[in-house]
């Protein structure tokens, strides 16, 4: 199985439409069919009922698709962690913060930094103002 299968089974199941994910993907009707046959003889299974007049899902389309998506959604968020990281905007980070923001800190600030960033690895360190000054220039306080 391919990425690039994934990606032509969810804009199908998106269109309902082989030519119109054909054409929402910048390829030809052809590749998109033969990558889905592809895919359902992997699979065992039709991804989706085909007519002359309509597309739809499947059951196994039904439970492959939501898949395919966080698959594709996964795959995504690797690359752009990768880039990150491959540009040095990843890996640790002290945290240096003042002893009674402790709690703020944990409740709020650590849980939305994991989250927009969760490839960081944050090492907080209480830190009097003066400390934490002389960390950000980069000397001892």
């Amino acid at each position: 199985m391919e990425l690039r299968q994934l990606k032509y089974a969810v804009a199908v199941a998106d269109e309902l439409h082989f030519g119109r994910a054909a054409a929402r993907l910048h390829v030809a009707q052809q590749s998109v069919s033969q990558q889905i046959q592809r895919l359902e003889r992997e699979l065992g299974g039709p991804l989706f009922q085909r007519t002359s007049r309509r597309v739809q899902l499947t059951a196994v389309g039904e439970a492959f698709i939501p898949q395919a998506r966080d698959a594709l959604a996964q795959a995504r968020h690797a690359l752009e962690v990768g880039r990150r990281v491959a540009h040095g905007h990843a890996g640790e980070v002290l945290l240096g913060y003042v002893a009674n923001l402790w709690p703020q800190l944990v409740r709020v600030a650590l849980p939305a930094l994991a989250t927009r960033h969760p490839e960081l690895h944050v090492l907080p360190q209480a830190m009097h103002t003066l400390e934490q000054v002389a960390a950000l220039r980069g000397g001892p306080a």
